[in-house]
């Protein structure tokens, strides 16, 4: 039985009141009870829609603290999820004709000279990988998610796997400015030789490959969800 447009204020109104973070759990929690409520008006529940709609969150979530949990609890495992697809991500990029090429470039790496240009060559190289991601799932996002009231989940924690690399970065230079201040030798990004630089750079390669392909896979799966709504 489809509820009128008073009911689903309501249930909007009070669901509004639980502070659900996510656009897709309040949805789907949302529409969970929006159904609950339209089979206990089939079944000749006639009560006020304050207290069906009390008892459906009583009796499915276990109390208003328990929406809550369920929201949280889903929010983590769409988290452990993306983890499983980007590291599933990084397997692939590692067993792909890629990986050989960037063996070749960890190779070339001992034969690079060590000096002031290619380190400034190699910290630009690390910097433009590290912020590839990152930016790449700013734009997607921007193009796909879009009309939000509050947070996505997907955009939030694709673009938290992205935007890993950059945090990197900045504390290589930190070190680097630690370095210089105490005149240790060896934390200063400039003396590192060029290897170094090159595994630094496969690593952000692989990882980057990865987040752009876990973002494609999760985006499109958004899209898809959304279209048959």
């Amino acid at each position: 039985m489809k509820l009128n447009d008073i009911d689903i204020n309501y249930i909007n109104h009070r669901m509004d009141s639980f502070s659900i973070m996510y656009q897709e759990i309040y949805d789907e929690l949302t529409d969970h009870v929006i159904t609950a409520i339209e089979k206990a008006r089939a079944n000749n529940d006639n009560r006020s829609i304050e207290i069906v709609f009390n008892h459906v969150i009583d009796s499915h979530f276990g109390s208003s603290k328990g929406i809550k949990k369920i929201a949280i609890k889903n929010a983590l495992a769409y988290h452990k999820k993306t983890g499983k697809i980007l590291w599933a991500d990084i397997k692939y990029y590692l067993h792909h004709p890629v990986a050989l090429a960037m063996g070749t470039m960890i190779f070339v790496g001992f034969y690079l000279p060590q000096n002031k240009t290619t380190s400034i060559v190699l910290i630009a190289l690390l910097i433009i990988t590290a912020f590839i991601p990152a930016v790449y799932v700013y734009r997607q996002a921007k193009k796909t998610i879009t009309g939000y009231k509050k947070l996505s989940v997907v955009k939030d924690y694709v673009r938290v796997r992205s935007t890993f690399l950059v945090p990197i970065v900045s504390l290589l230079f930190c070190s680097g400015t630690f370095g210089k201040l105490f005149d240790i030798y060896f934390l200063n990004p400039m003396h590192f030789y060029p290897v170094v630089y090159m595994l630094f750079i496969n690593f952000f390669l692989i990882y980057g490959l990865s987040c752009i392909r876990l973002c494609n896979q999760e985006f499109k799966v958004f899209s898809n969800i959304n279209h048959n709504r």
